[in-house]
């Protein structure tokens, strides 16, 4: 990895291959976040779009994980029922960002995978 160079305080100059891996690595970061309900900042992403424009690719880049990958989603009960504790705890939980969800309207859907983590690694 290069060093970037700095001028004037404003502005960093990348090398072709650093831009590369950085635009790659939050196209990446900004698909799997969505995967679990959480979105990044548009600026952020419109600035590693371009980059990666910058760098050659006209595509966004595809995540190394497969994208076919089918999450069995589970409501608050379910997912209160696997942790051992109160529906209300399961929301508390997701507002807070430790459990990650997705809220369609008012229910709170999650990943089995995920609680079945959270509750593992708690």
């Amino acid at each position: 990895m290069s060093k970037p160079f700095f001028i004037s305080g404003d502005f960093m100059i990348l090398g072709y291959s650093d831009a590369r891996r950085l635009s790659t690595a939050v196209l990446a970061a900004a698909d799997l976040a969505q995967r679990h309900g959480a979105n990044l900042n548009p600026k952020i992403l419109h600035l590693a779009a371009q980059i990666h424009s910058a760098t050659g690719h006209s595509e966004p880049v595809r995540p190394t994980f497969e994208d076919t990958a089918e999450y069995e989603q589970i409501t608050t009960a379910s997912a209160a029922e696997i942790l051992g504790c109160s529906e209300r705890n399961v929301r508390r939980l997701a507002q807070r960002g430790r459990l990650p969800g997705v809220r369609n309207g008012k229910p709170w859907y999650f990943n089995r995978e995920d609680v079945e983590a959270y509750r593992d690694y708690r």
